[in-house]
């Protein structure tokens, strides 16, 4: 018999997956932001504290993209972005293997020069593994998003990263 979600049992299943998510992270090397239930929204809370298992921990670069966007608030102002397209490596994941994805990091410069990325799409440098720092999982109106505070470049091989 199946047991129905309610504000409180999901709740308590968040705040346990959010101890599992914390010891994971030192383990693996990526950190997922805490999941915050929402009674409003239950099911994106969720999915969001499932979101290690759909993606996975570690990605392979295959692009990225700076961004620059005007304000909502103050027409003044420009928000600066870098927009990385990874591509998910890890067996475990839920999501296809080679999948891509768009991860956004606010507020920062891209870590890779244009060289370096063609580099390594000429196969003239391995592959660029990668992980992020504070990553969550946002809906609004009709669409999607993946943010992260932070990403680095991991000394891992793509081999590697895959099997965790």
């Amino acid at each position: 018999m199946q047991k129905q979600a309610t504000s409180s049992n999901i709740g308590e299943e968040l705040s346990v997956g959010k101890k599992v998510l914390n010891q994971n992270e030192v383990e693996v090397g990526s950190t997922y932001s805490e999941v915050h239930v929402n009674k409003n929204s239950l099911v994106q809370s969720y999915m969001a504290k499932h979101l290690k298992d759909i993606i996975g921990n570690f990605f392979v670069l295959d692009n990225q993209e700076r961004q620059e966007k005007p304000d909502f608030t103050n027409k003044n102002k420009i928000n600066k972005s870098t927009i990385y397209y990874v591509k998910i490596i890890s067996k475990k994941a839920e999501m296809p293997f080679g999948s891509t994805i768009e991860v956004k990091v606010k507020d920062t410069e891209p870590l890779f020069t244009k060289q370096e990325i063609e580099s390594v799409t000429l196969g003239i440098q391995k592959p660029i593994v990668l992980a992020f720092d504070n990553l969550a999982y946002y809906h609004f109106n009709a669409g999607e998003t993946l943010i992260a505070g932070s990403v680095r470049k991991v000394q891992v091989s793509v081999k590697e990263a895959s099997e965790r």
